[in-house]
């Protein structure tokens, strides 16, 4: 149960996952020749129209990270900006994988994009590509907000990694050290 730190009521928001700032939705969007931005502020006024208070966004790291795990300003993390800017001015809270792992189209040159998933959690260069990106991506000031996604308050939930994926054989051990690892960063 996720709770509010303010009163400690249980947080029950409704929502959609929603992508377009990343992969095929971005492609989409590129080849009915719409405009990112204003697709995505229709969107979002639908959302609210809705009634919906969340959505879910998962972060296509292979788009915004290179091989190593370094955070890259592109048009992928700035149109990923102005989503969660949107959605804040509507009274909508977000819900933040940063590493979703999936491939993408096309294929960004990512980290995540160097390791299956199960290497992503017992791979030390995995690890490192990893923690290094989550530093920079919560560090990472949103020009809209002003805020780095650490700080922002319109983000009520950071799934550290989507649905990851464990190799026959992992230990408890490796799991914990490796979920302590991505926390610590």
């Amino acid at each position: 149960v996720l709770r509010w730190r303010d009163d400690d009521a249980e947080l029950a928001l409704f929502g959609v996952n929603y992508y377009a700032p990343f992969s095929l939705d971005y492609e989409g969007l590129a080849a009915a020749g719409e405009d990112h931005r204003r697709a995505i502020e229709h969107d979002v006024a639908h959302f609210a129209r809705l009634g919906l208070d969340a959505i879910r966004l998962h972060v296509f790291d292979r788009q915004i990270s290179d091989p190593q795990g370094h955070l890259l300003a592109n048009a992928h993390l700035r149109l990923f900006d102005y989503l969660v800017s949107q959605a804040k001015r509507r009274g909508i809270y977000t819900v933040l994988p940063p590493i979703a792992w999936w491939p993408c189209r096309p294929n960004g040159t990512g980290f995540s994009a160097r390791f299956p998933m199960p290497q992503m959690i017992t791979a030390p260069e995995a690890r490192e590509a990893q923690t290094r990106y989550l530093r920079q991506f919560l560090d990472h000031v949103n020009p809209y907000t002003g805020r780095a996604y650490k700080d922002e308050p319109a983000v009520v939930a950071i799934e550290l990694i989507n649905e990851p994926l464990y190799a026959p054989g992992t230990t408890t051990a490796q799991i914990t050290d490796y979920i302590n690892a991505l926390a610590g960063a």
